[in-house]
């Protein structure tokens, strides 16, 4: 079943035709002087990415504008997507279910025997909204990421979309997964809805202001999801499609309730 449609997608869309890059910049200082809630596109050559970045740095920091939140690229379409639909409350609900994830993870290390497997949980680490960079694959920024300290890319990452199409969201961390050459193994979604923020979506509702009883359930997460699938025996590892085809089932070690998730979205709603 697909999942639904969720709330209202308000936020505003800009699409530029083959701009200049003072076109681009204009665009940028115009959106903020209206403090526009805004997502903005346009083709871009790749052999011409690491330029603009810089230049849109430096040329944002002499005009004393704000830079987007985020410049990502695709690769396949030769498309820059700047993220300037920045709040608060998608900035710390991204924190507070970052922290929920990294102390479940954290208290899932005792209870593995493996003296390997429990060093190498040890070190996983956020990494929160760093670039993550697949030279010719990959340039985007999840909200927060786990995986290992030694590791180049995460595992495990999360999209909290405020104002995007579900469809949008998922076609995002699906790229994650496809490009990332089998080093990202897993992705969440977390959806609130924009602009009233009463809403909180997975591929079903997790919190409903208007509700009189919220709904039960979890995420599960899997060892394999936070620190790869090398070396660890199968009971750790999530079940593979061709397995889940064949019907083998394994019993996941990390959970998110949606009580706990309901508790980070309330706390981040309630200091916004």
């Amino acid at each position: 079943m697909a999942p639904p449609q969720i709330g209202h997608h308000d936020m505003e869309q800009i699409s530029l035709a083959s701009p200049t890059f003072d076109q681009i910049v204009q665009c940028i200082v115009d959106a903020r002087s209206r403090d526009a809630k805004c997502f903005v596109t346009f083709d871009w050559p790749e052999e011409q990415l690491d330029d603009l970045q810089s230049r849109l740095s430096d040329r944002l920091y002499q005009l004393d504008i704000i830079a987007p939140q985020r410049l990502e690229y695709d690769f396949q379409s030769k498309t820059v997507h700047l993220d300037m639909a920045e709040t608060k409350l998608h900035t710390l609900f991204a924190i507070f279910s970052a922290l929920l994830t990294y102390f479940t993870i954290g208290c899932l290390v005792p209870s593995v025997q493996d003296a390997a497997i429990r060093l190498r949980l040890k070190a996983v680490i956020n990494f929160g909204t760093s670039q993550l960079e697949l030279k010719g694959k990959l340039s985007k920024q999840a909200d927060w990421a786990f995986g290992c300290v030694t590791t180049h890319l995460p595992t495990l990452v999360c999209e909290v979309s405020f104002g995007q199409s579900w469809e949008n969201a998922k076609a995002k961390v699906l790229q994650y997964i496809k490009s990332s050459d089998g080093k990202i193994k897993a992705a969440i979604i977390l959806d609130i809805k924009y602009p009233e923020a009463n809403l909180l979506q997975l591929a079903e509702t997790l919190y409903d202001h208007n509700a009189d009883e919220q709904p039960a359930g979890h995420i599960s997460l899997y060892v394999s999801d936070v620190i790869g699938l090398a070396d660890l025996p199968l009971s750790y590892c999530r079940p593979s499609t061709a397995e889940r085809d064949a019907g083998v089932l394994r019993e996941p070690q990390i959970t998110l309730t949606y009580d706990q998730l309901r508790d980070a979205f309330l706390k981040a709603l309630a200091v916004h």
